[in-house]
């Protein structure tokens, strides 16, 4: 225990256990020791104690009693066992397989609501699980999938393929990725991207696969039409004079160059791409490269590098004048680096050779494109001025007014203000190329104001390598500006296009998509913001739809422009698009404070329409200038999405017609059908209505599918003059007329009406849309005028039947009616003798105490009250008087009782369906027949055995539902009374014995059964309850009990009934409540009726 617990010998001898238990000990294990200790019995538990050093434990304590020759107990030996180890992994399990429960429902959770589709398969490929991304993705439910192989849900020439891959899955050692295409539920083809992996058991034996699957046939088809603009991109680059390449962001490898960068590089496309500079150019080049390629990336913005030195893939060293940009991605990082070049190499070697000689320079620079070449001194003077612009730099063309003058005297302050630096540092050894900003009229002038000029200063030296003067190159380089610009425009717009067709091809309503292209448009040209309208063209009116950038609420004064109103309606109304670059100067913007306010410089509007129809506006504006190829492609833009909106509400409109038309299909009697032939022959059904099902019992899809379908159910005696009418129509072009015989597809026959109208097509199809009909009623009618007296006889029947039932309804109306009548009549005046039979109670009980008072008070009376009281029979008055008016009691009682069953019975105010008590309409047609149960001195009488169930109310016709109970009853007793003498006299003759003619002298007969109805009541699969009605009578034979529902069919005499009972009580059940009467019924054996309806009427 030391050893345990920390504590020495001597710490524990003497010292209660108490100081090694702790808050948390279990007081119940404490009280069992105590217990045991007490009552001197052997306990084991387990207690959590603390060592000394507070660190808890968990002991076995197992105790036993020491008893001396007497069997005291004189000591205890106990023994802990230090079992900490196996309650905390007993702690640990119990944990994990908690832990593992949520995990494994977490899990499935997750599976359950992921959007991709997550499956399981046996080694055959069939599919064991399959999350509810299915119905979604396939359109099947996930139960619908178990135990079918993958193949069974891909195109016929794709399974064997499908089942390669599968095999190639089971062999695979990790997982498996591919793509294919399965078929949806409807038949389309969708494109999923799966990964799959192989599930073993311990033993390493492959149990089956598992893996998730992504729908991406949204993707395939963005893949398509970014392949097609990804092709007409790269046509044109390849096509520019200039060399384009891209690098990607992220480790600077060739991601595209177009022809002209391969012949710059010296190297071919598949040399480049995937390659970084390190791959293609020595170590110093590269360094360098790759230095400018990652400040690009970090400013973010335009960096121009005049000169470059580049190693070629042909060991050729070439200069190169590249412009470097980042194209960012949607979230504004930079995802390419896109470069511009152009060599130069010969432009230096000119500048080289124009340090040699005078001459040779002025030979170049009047050889010098598109610019001039000066050549000035210390003085700025102008020594040399040749090239086709030199009024740019001196506005003269005349080369004498320049040389000998200085930059001052030639040009305007202005101009000198901006070149005379770079002069000077040309001067100082500083060599310099800058672009003049667009349109600078310091540099070139009002006159010029729209070219861009390229100027390069350097320094010219001797052989020595002074400085003896100074050169100035001008370039106009306006044209390749343009080329630039244009290409990055059309990079932009061709990006915006692919992503305006991305937004407009999702699955979406046309706010959200237009929403998505307002989006689209400002995060690609950088608007300012940009909104869409849509034309109400009932209201005339043009209503916000989407707007983005820095408005983005469609409500608010411009929600809703009336054509003609603002720069929207006017663009609206002109159809003719509003382009402006100068917004603040624009007389058609309203708040031009707003303009100046918010810096916008350009407004594009463009009207939205589809073949000269307008159906909306869309506008932006900017912050900057919008160049012609933005606007051009804007304007594809507009009417991509007016053709998305003219198509959206096209798409509305027809699904709106067709589902009326299908609705009109469906409604109409008949078929509605297009038959086509064509000039070979061959026939076929392009449409058939809904009633094509009701027509040949076919569905329409199945009939179109295959003509022989519907051709194989004509009558065979039919059949030819079918074929000859639809020939001749087809040779006359007149309309076309048939009525004929068919069989559905379940053999019923049936007659056919059809016709139509031919019309020839242009490519010698004839087409015929018309109308077949089944005039199968019509044929029959007609049939039956050819059998005019009999349907007459039968008509007369049919009356007569119905009069009799209406007779009989009346007669049943009636009689509740009297029967209620009678009721309420009798009621009244019983009620009023029922309480008054309660006060006369009273005051006979007050004079009855009253006599006896005057009895023990005055026993002996005048002889005259003796004389009346013996008379009257005083004693026998005072103990029958008491009985009579109970007697009168119970009889009021009695009435009150009968005239209770016949208002229960007659129902007048229970003409609806209302839930009733079942037992109490029987009991009350009981009362009402129990004159004709009860004994008589010539019957005796016939029993009524109830055998009830605990029945709930049910819903029905309570008087109506009386009727069959009284219909049915009446027939027993009736059949009952019949076999009386078969009880009194054991004669088994029907009525009474020949030889007897006193039937009060007739005693019963031991040997024959008692007549008895027996009536059971039951609960039938909680749906409907059971009514069943037998008595012991005769019985009945096969024929009469396969009639015995028949209106006007009775075995009765004349006079005794009319043969409408049982019709009328199975129509009731029937027809009424939706129930079943049958009978079961042998001779001599009696007769049962079966009565079931349903507890809840529908």
């Amino acid at each position: 225990m030391s050893v345990n617990q920390g504590y020495s010998l001597n710490e524990i001898i003497g010292r209660n256990c108490r100081f090694l238990q702790g808050a948390d000990t279990d007081p119940i294990a404490i009280q069992e020791v105590s217990t045991s200790i007490r009552e001197g019995n052997t306990c084991q538990v387990v207690l959590k104690n603390y060592r000394k050093d507070g660190t808890p434990f968990w002991n076995e304590l197992k105790i036993s009693p020491v008893r001396d020759t007497k069997g005291r107990v004189i000591h205890y030996i106990g023994a802990q066992t230090d079992i900490t180890e196996r309650v905390l992994a007993t702690e640990a399990r119990t944990t994990a397989q908690t832990t593992l429960k949520q995990s494994e429902k977490k899990y499935r959770d997750l599976v359950e609501m992921s959007q991709d589709l997550i499956w399981s398969t046996d080694q055959e490929g069939r599919f064991t699980f399959v999350n509810s991304a299915a119905k979604r993705i396939l359109g099947y439910e996930p139960e619908e999938m178990i135990g079918h192989t993958f193949t069974d849900f891909q195109p016929p020439e794709q399974q064997q393929q499908g089942w390669e891959v599968y095999q190639q899955i089971l062999a695979a050692q990790s997982y498996y990725q591919y793509e294919t295409v399965q078929l949806h539920s409807d038949g389309k083809p969708v494109h999923i991207s799966f990964n799959a992996i192989v599930l073993r058991d311990e033993a390493g034996l492959v149990l089956g696969t598992t893996g998730i699957g992504r729908d991406i046939t949204e993707s395939k088809r963005a893949e398509v039409a970014l392949l097609h603009s990804q092709r007409f991109l790269n046509s044109v680059l390849d096509n520019l004079p200039v060399g384009v390449c891209c690098k990607n962001a992220s480790d600077l490898r060739f991601a595209f160059c177009n022809k002209t960068c391969e012949e710059l590089l010296g190297f071919s496309r598949q040399d480049v791409l995937g390659k970084n500079d390190y791959d293609l150019f020595p170590q110093e080049q590269a360094d360098f490269f790759t230095t400018i390629d990652r400040e690009v990336l970090r400013n973010g913005k335009l960096v121009d590098i005049p000169e470059e030195q580049i190693q070629t893939g042909h060991q050729e060293l070439r200069i190169l004048h590249t412009r470097k940009i980042p194209l960012l991605d949607a979230q504004g990082t930079p995802e390419y680096l896109l470069a511009i070049t152009e060599e130069i190499t010969e432009r230096k070697q000119i500048e080289i050779q124009l340090r040699k000689s005078e001459e040779l320079y002025r030979t170049i620079a009047k050889n010098f494109p598109n610019g001039a070449v000066v050549l000035f001194d210390s003085d700025c003077r102008y020594t040399l001025a040749e090239g086709t612009d030199l009024e740019v730099v001196g506005c003269c063309k005349d080369k004498e007014f320049l040389e000998g003058k200085t930059l001052h005297e030639t040009v305007t302050p202005e101009t000198s203000e901006l070149l005379e630096p770079y002069f000077h540092a040309a001067l100082a050894g500083i060599e310099n190329v800058f672009e003049v900003p667009d349109r600078d009229s310091r540099f070139c002038g009002d006159s010029f104001a729209s070219r861009i000029y390229k100027v390069h200063t350097l320094p010219v030296r001797n052989e020595n390598g002074e400085i003896t003067a100074g050169m100035m190159m001008t370039q106009n380089i306006t044209e390749r500006k343009q080329a630039e610009e244009a290409l990055l425009a059309q990079l932009c717009m061709e990006a915006l296009r692919a992503n305006v067709h991305l937004a407009l091809t999702q699955k979406a309503t046309l706010q959200q998509s237009l929403q998505l292209c307002a989006e689209t448009i400002v995060r690609h040209l950088d608007a300012a913001f940009a909104r869409i309208w849509i034309l109400n063209s009932e209201e005339d009116v043009l209503e916000l739809q989407a707007s983005a950038g820095m408005y983005t609420h469609i409500d608010g004064p411009h929600s809703r422009v009336r054509v003609g109103e603002f720069k929207i309606g006017m663009i609206a109304q002109k159809r003719q698009p509003h382009l402006s670059n100068t917004v603040q100067d624009d007389p058609r913007i309203s708040d031009r404070e707003w303009a100046k306010r918010e810096g916008m410089v350009a407004f594009a509007g463009y009207p939205l329409l589809v073949e000269e129809k307008l159906v909306g506006v869309m506008a932006m504006f900017f912050i900057q200038p919008l160049c012609e190829a933005k606007q051009i492609g804007l304007f594809t833009v507009a009417n991509a999405i007016a053709l998305n909106i003219e198509h959206k509400r096209t798409t509305e409109a027809l699904s709106e017609t067709e589902a009326k038309l299908q609705k009109l299909a469906a409604n109409m009697p008949g078929m509605i059908y297009r038959f086509l032939l064509r000039p070979d022959g061959l026939i076929s059904f392009p449409y058939m209505s809904p009633g094509c099902r009701e027509l040949y019992e076919l569905e329409p899809e199945a009939a179109q599918n295959d003509v022989s379908l519907v051709y194989n159910l004509i009558h065979p005696d039919d059949l030819q003059e079918h074929k000859d009418s639809v020939a001749l129509s087809a040779q006359t072009l007149q309309p076309w007329y048939w009525e004929g015989r068919m069989y559905t597809a379940s053999g019923k026959l049936k007659w056919i009406q059809g016709a139509s109208r031919p019309e020839l097509q242009a490519n010698g199809d004839i087409i015929w849309d018309g109308l077949l009909m089944d005039i199968t009623e019509r044929k029959t009618a007609e049939e039956a005028l050819r059998y005019k007296t009999t349907q007459l006889e039968q008509t007369l029947k049919e009356l007569q039947h119905t009069q009799l039932q209406l007779v009989q309804s009346e007669k049943m109306s009636g009689l509740g009616q009297l029967v209620a009548g009678v009721a309420h009549e009798i009621n009244n005046p019983v009620n009023f003798i029922y309480g008054n039979l309660v006060h006369t109670e009273e005051y006979t009980q007050d004079l009855l105490y009253l006599l006896s008072l005057y009895q023990q008070h005055y026993p002996h009376p005048v002889p005259e009250i003796l004389e009346e009281a013996e008379t009257i029979d005083l004693d026998f008055l005072l103990e029958d008087l008491p009985k009579m008016l109970t007697s009168m009691k119970l009889g009021a009682e009695r009435i009150r009782e009968i005239v209770l069953s016949l208002r229960n019975f007659s129902r007048l105010d229970e003409a609806q369906v209302k839930p009733v008590d079942i037992h109490e309409g029987i009991d009350s047609t009981l009362l009402i027949l129990h004159n004709r149960l009860k004994a008589k001195p010539e019957s005796p009488g016939i029993q009524v055995i109830k055998e009830y169930s605990d029945l709930p109310l049910v819903e029905c016709y309570p008087g109506q539902l009386n009727q069959v109970f009284m219909n049915i009853l009446v027939n027993a007793i009736d059949a009952l009374e019949v076999g009386i003498a078969d009880w009194v006299l054991g004669t088994g003759d029907k009525g009474l014995g020949k030889n007897s003619s006193n039937p009060q002298s007739l005693i019963p007969n031991p040997q024959s059964p008692a007549p008895e109805i027996r009536i059971c009541t039951e609960v039938l699969n909680a749906q409907s309850v059971v009514i069943k009605i037998k008595d012991n009578g005769s019985g009945m034979t096969a024929n009469v009990r396969s009639r015995l529902f028949d209106p006007f069919f009775t075995t009765k005499t004349v006079g005794k009934g009319t043969g409408l009972g049982l019709s009328i009580s199975y129509q009731i059940i029937t027809q009424k409540h939706g129930g079943v009467l049958k009978c079961f019924s042998e001779p001599g054996q009696g007769a049962e009726f079966w009565i079931e309806i349903p507890i809840c009427q529908n």
